[in-house]
């Protein structure tokens, strides 16, 4: 192959390579969360993706703070200065920002999502739930239509609340007519009947929507909420994901103040995997201590990576730099949980492009450009040797 050639052919390998990185690069950090680098269920669920410690809360309330005593009405701002009192437990302060952006700006998406999550949190359900249903009329598809899920959510806190409190957990079971499983997602979105205490048919685009849904809130709010493990554990579990439910149930227990709280969910836990075997051998039969070790290892691995997180924040807030420049460099990617048996883990089909179908293209493009590239080196190597035969050989 002559250089001119060779040349030509790296170049038009590397243009391969560079059109495919290309389509992994985003600019903020809402697109790393939502459109292409969402973190899979696993890591949602022990707390392995980009999020920041109360420290960098902190600096980001006094920064945008003073950013604010140049831009008063700067709305970005505000919605930074509200979220880092809501993640501080300020949620009063959060609240009163909200309101204050509301009264400029009635219809503004954002301001309505943000200010009715902030109510929900401090426990003011109906008042909350009025504002997110108000932010869908405005943006029903924001979020990937997160707060249809989250509309959804809070009305069964309120089936489920008595004086605007609420026993964990939330269903007696997984089929409790009541429960989150049954009654807003199959009674809901699918028409089901049910044989033996399991639907028979499965509207499966709505679960992973639901799926999609959930696990946005855990990522936006709170990873670690026992009502959303609990749900979480009901859409995996009717998903088929059962390993993967069994670590949300697991986690709901951890998380669980209440003993006979934390008590119920290991139950749930447990019957998730009861009749479940190791894979390849079905004289071995998957147990609790199994699956306890594993799942203690990886959340231990998630909590170690946090930290280390948390220490570069203070670092950086120490030496007075730009922490949301310098987070966005280092944790740009989420990372993923390794050293995973695949024989014991049960992954969901959620992870790093938001859906199967997106997962599925991306790699359909990726393998397109690829043998496009290695058709286009052997058409370019055919000519040259036909051209080669034509040519006088100078002898």
């Amino acid at each position: 192959m002559s250089s001119r050639l060779l040349r030509f052919s790296v170049v038009l390998f590397a243009c391969c390579v560079c059109v495919t990185s290309y389509a992994c690069l985003w600019d903020t950090e809402t697109l790393w969360q939502e459109r292409g680098f969402a973190p899979s269920t696993l890591e949602v669920i022990v707390g392995k993706f980009p999020r920041h410690s109360d420290a960098y809360y902190e600096w980001r309330r006094k920064d945008r703070l003073k950013k604010l005593e140049s831009e008063p009405q700067n709305d970005a701002l505000i919605d930074d200065l509200a979220v880092a009192y809501e993640k501080l437990g300020r949620h009063g302060d959060a609240i009163a920002a909200a309101r204050s952006q509301l009264a400029r700006q009635p219809k503004r998406y954002e301001t309505l999502a943000n200010l009715g999550t902030f109510l929900i949190h401090d426990g003011q359900l109906e008042e909350g739930l009025g504002y997110i249903e108000q932010a869908i009329e405005v943006n029903p598809d924001a979020h990937f239509g997160r707060e249809k899920y989250q509309r959804l959510l809070v009305k069964y806190l309120l089936l489920k609340s008595s004086d605007g409190k609420y026993e964990l957990p939330l269903a007696s079971s997984r089929i409790d007519e009541k429960s989150f499983w049954y009654n807003y997602l199959f009674v809901r979105f699918a028409a089901i009947e049910l044989s033996d205490g399991e639907a028979t048919s499965l509207d499966k685009a709505e679960l992973l929507a639901a799926l999609e849904g959930v696990t946005g809130m855990m990522r936006f709010s709170r990873h670690d909420h026992p009502v959303l493990l609990e749900v979480l554990g009901e859409i995996l579990q009717a998903l088929g994901h059962k390993r993967l439910a069994y670590r949300s149930y697991r986690k709901a227990a951890l998380a669980s103040e209440d003993e006979s709280a934390r008590n119920a969910y290991e139950l749930f836990a447990s019957r998730v995997i009861d009749g479940q075997y190791q894979r390849g051998n079905t004289d071995e039969p998957i147990s609790v201590e199994m699956v306890n070790a594993r799942f203690d290892s990886e959340q231990r691995d998630a909590d170690e990576w946090f930290a280390n997180v948390a220490k570069k924040e203070a670092e950086w807030i120490a030496d007075d730099e730009d922490v949301d420049a310098r987070f966005a460099e280092a944790f740009r990617l989420p990372p993923v949980s390794v050293d995973l048996d695949d024989d014991e883990i049960d992954r969901s089909p959620h992870h790093v492009m938001g859906n199967p179908a997106g997962v599925f293209v991306g790699k359909l493009i990726i393998a397109g450009m690829g043998i496009a590239g290695i058709l286009g080196c052997v058409l370019l190597l055919v000519m040259h040797r036909k051209r080669s035969r034509r040519l006088p050989t100078g002898r």
